[in-house]
């Protein structure tokens, strides 16, 4: 079954752009491989649950029996009693700019049918966690409210209750809220040192000294992360996980440039201070945090610190004239640069790429006690949620995208490659992008192959046709990033 795994097949689906149908997402109409099933209630309106389905047609999970009775799309990756573990992305209840949640964390409707076939390839027989570990201030409760997802999986758990089948919901965090994130030790996590395996051991003594979560108290970090070790605190209910089903948003990321497979394995940690976001300071001194500036921007900006500077004055001067204060102040910063990047929030983040390849490492090849192997450890399933994607400056600060696709397959790499073309992004750009694709023990060499219910969409090798085949999105790049493709 792992050999699924280096298949380079993404299928994409275009749907609707909206999330407007009802708990608990019934399926539209009565498919034959629910014919006699628990699962046979309809739903007068779900475009989304018939687009999962037709993601796994487009894939031919199943070629054989698709339409007919017996027809199971996920039998090639899950047997019954496997424990199977979903993903979603619930990042935070509330947006950073007044906009609803939708275009941060994924919808229950994407979830229900997923969950209907997996319950489908179990045979009744086996275990499905739903979980995810948000950031340590958000709400778990009013997230999964929010999105409908508590709900749902309630529902469900009623309809396929059972003495040999169990589902639950759960937050993975140990840590929760910014005073309680210095843990070393917790019951829902297993310690898991990759050493010199880290893609963080390629930095140098002092690059590994500045380290840092998202406070300035970088302590605990150095006992984590230094020349001996390179820890990470990984959920033990993904761990014990026989299969992993990713279900990330499709959304831009401030320091990673965009956060869909790949990236959406940062919530399996159930403490996110093992996971450095960024290195202080500038590249001139070890850092990633701010670009380095030249003599006259590095003047300027000590004089902007001053707020008694005559420059200062007179910059306030001139803005009160203007009878825009705040305004007309950030247009010189901003066209002088005087404004850095905030807390690594730039191209030139080195650090974040290097922690989502490690923690992808982790995802094949530990095993249940967090021990890591040659070989791969589970089966491993991706369904990015486009129906609503999340733009600019996600992930928590996300514009409203109605994209309306779904983008699925086996490998990570290839369909985030065809998720990061859709949005219009020159994969190339982007670090984690492009020092994933050097790893064998990730991808294979090979063509990705793209198929849709859209023919014009469908190619045979999308890295060859990268600049011309499918549609653009159009997403538009976080600040102080330049990953548009570019076009002759």
């Amino acid at each position: 079954m792992n050999e699924l795994f280096y298949k380079n097949e993404v299928a994409v689906i275009k749907t609707i752009d909206h999330y407007d149908v009802e708990v608990p997402f019934d399926p539209p109409a009565l498919y034959p491989e629910f014919s006699g099933t628990k699962n046979s209630k309809m739903s007068g309106f779900n475009p989304i649950y018939d687009s999962v389905r037709k993601l796994f047609i487009a894939l031919e999970l199943d070629k054989e029996r698709i339409d007919s009775g017996k027809w199971n799309p996920l039998s090639g990756l899950i047997v019954p009693g496997n424990k199977v573990f979903i993903k979603p992305n619930l990042v935070r209840e509330n947006n950073g700019i007044g906009q609803d949640m939708n275009s941060m964390v994924t919808h229950a409707s994407v979830i229900r049918p997923i969950i209907d076939y997996v319950h489908l390839a179990l045979e009744g027989r086996g275990e499905i966690v739903v979980g995810d570990a948000p950031v340590p201030e958000a709400n778990f409760q009013i997230i999964t409210n929010k999105n409908h997802l508590q709900p749902t999986i309630g529902y469900l758990t009623n309809l396929y209750r059972s003495e040999k089948f169990d589902i639950k919901l759960i937050d993975m965090r140990f840590a929760r809220g910014s005073e309680e994130e210095f843990h070393e030790f917790d019951h829902l996590g297993i310690e898991i040192d990759l050493k010199q395996d880290s893609f963080l051991d390629l930095f140098s003594d002092k690059e590994l000294e500045n380290l840092t979560y998202l406070y300035e108290d970088n302590s605990f970090m150095a006992k984590v992360h230094n020349r001996l070790a390179n820890k990470y605190r990984i959920a033990r209910e993904f761990l014990d996980a026989d299969v992993f089903i990713n279900v990330p948003k499709l959304k831009t990321h401030y320091k990673a440039g965009v956060t869909l497979s790949l990236k959406n394995l940062v919530g399996l940690a159930t403490n996110k201070s093992y996971i450095p976001h960024l290195r202080k300071g500038p590249p001139s001194r070890n850092g990633d945090e701010t670009p380095d500036y030249g003599l006259m921007e590095k003047i300027g900006g000590k004089m902007k610190r001053h707020k008694n500077d005559l420059k200062r004055k007179f910059l306030y001067l001139c803005s009160n004239l203007a009878g825009d204060k705040a305004g007309f102040i950030r247009r010189i910063e901003t066209k002088y640069r005087l404004v850095k990047p905030p807390k690594g929030c730039w191209q030139g983040n080195d650090t974040i790429w290097r922690v989502a390849l490690d923690l992808n490492r982790i995802m094949l090849f530990a095993d249940k006690n967090g021990v890591m192997g040659n070989g791969l450890q589970r089966r491993i399933f991706n369904v990015i949620d486009g129906i609503v994607g999340g733009e600019k400056n996600g992930p928590l600060c996300c514009l409203k995208k109605p994209a309306g696709i779904l983008v699925g397959g086996h490998n990570p790499y290839a369909v985030d490659l065809t998720a990061t073309r859709l949005m219009g992004f020159d994969h190339e750009k982007i670090p984690l992008m492009r020092n994933a694709r050097k790893e064998q023990w990730l991808i294979n060499a090979g063509p990705v192959v793209v198929s849709s219910n859209i023919p014009d969409w469908n190619t045979k090798d999308l890295a060859r046709d990268y600049h011309k085949m499918m549609p653009d999105l159009d997403f538009i790049e976080p600040d102080n990033w330049h990953i548009k493709i570019q076009r002759s």
